[in-house]
């Protein structure tokens, strides 16, 4: 099978160079890339996949609303996954705990809570379209998430996880 890539003129320096780097050329290169993308963004097979019901809270005191919906846990709410501490710029609600599934639609769905003990606390339900979203996504200029919760789905993903320091 004959596969015609165009480059832009802008790239052609980064494509010179991994020709370069490349031991089989770029043919064997470019595939493994593309095996490896598509091995880390399929979504699951039906394996492992479950109904999920979550209880959510809007307010303080509120009504509670179970939203359901197919997925596999990644971090499961019995975990209680917490943040490791409170970041400098971004405040997790003092004992708000996270799960995390990945929905059948290859969706990131966080779950924030607080546990058992402290129930009268709201609750919510987070929906990403993909595991990018959900690693990028801010609050103001602040991460959403602990680094700690977004290393965690990395991993259970299968993704590599680093952060780039401008030191």
């Amino acid at each position: 099978m004959n596969k015609t890539l165009y480059v832009k003129d802008c790239d052609a320096e980064v494509w010179a160079e991994a020709e370069k780097l490349a031991p089989g050329g770029l043919s064997p290169l470019v595939t493994n890339l593309l095996a490896d993308y598509v091995k880390r963004n399929r979504p699951p097979n039906g394996e492992g996949f479950e109904r999920i019901v979550v209880e959510v809270r809007q307010k303080q005191f509120g009504p509670v609303v179970k939203k359901a919906f197919t997925g596999r846990w990644l971090i499961m709410p019995g975990d209680k996954f917490q943040a490791e501490r409170e970041d400098s710029g971004y405040h997790w609600n003092r004992g708000s705990a996270f799960a995390v599934a990945q929905t059948k639609a290859g969706r990131i769905a966080v779950y924030k809570f607080v546990p058992d003990d402290l129930q009268e606390e709201s609750s919510c339900l987070e929906v990403y379209e993909n595991y990018d979203d959900f690693k990028d996504a801010r609050v103001d200029k602040y991460s959403r998430y602990p680094e700690n919760l977004v290393a965690a789905v990395s991993t259970a993903l299968g993704h590599p996880y680093e952060i780039d320091l401008d030191i």
